[in-house]
């Protein structure tokens, strides 16, 4: 079986309130336990960026069922790799949320305080997300 590492970024065609982000990683978690996947979310109230890990075959349903999820609007790939080791094996989903405490890690990866996935690069967002994953 290949690794795969998928991040892709889309805009959040609404404000999400707690309620709906609990319920999202609950699914989530669920759903990812099952399939054998692994990954990251990052939310703020313009973005989704994420990083899901396993197998190709698995990793492709969920983003083909993402993107056909109603809460996201234009999703954009933007790392698609085979891998050999997992990032986030610790989770099913993690999640961080930007903040004012750990808005200052965008400036490193070349974003200012406005939180814009679409304009960072593949390695750049994985980079991103791995250094968000020491704030849980």
């Amino acid at each position: 079986m290949y690794l795969i590492k998928l991040i892709y970024a889309s805009r959040c065609k609404n404000n999400l309130n707690d309620k709906v982000i609990d319920d999202i990683l609950a699914s989530a978690s669920r759903y990812n336990s099952a399939k054998g996947i692994s990954g990251m979310l990052c939310y703020d109230t313009n973005f989704f960026l994420q990083c899901l890990e396993g197998s190709r075959r698995t990793v492709n349903e969920l983003y083909s069922r993402i993107l056909h999820d109603p809460r996201h609007e234009s999703p954009v790939i933007l790392q698609y790799e085979v891998i050999s080791v997992r990032d986030f094996s610790e989770w099913e989903m993690a999640y961080v949320e930007l903040t004012e405490d750990n808005k200052e890690k965008l400036y490193k990866f070349g974003l200012t305080d406005v939180f814009d996935p679409y304009s960072l690069s593949g390695d750049s967002a994985n980079q991103l997300l791995i250094s968000l994953k020491h704030d849980l």
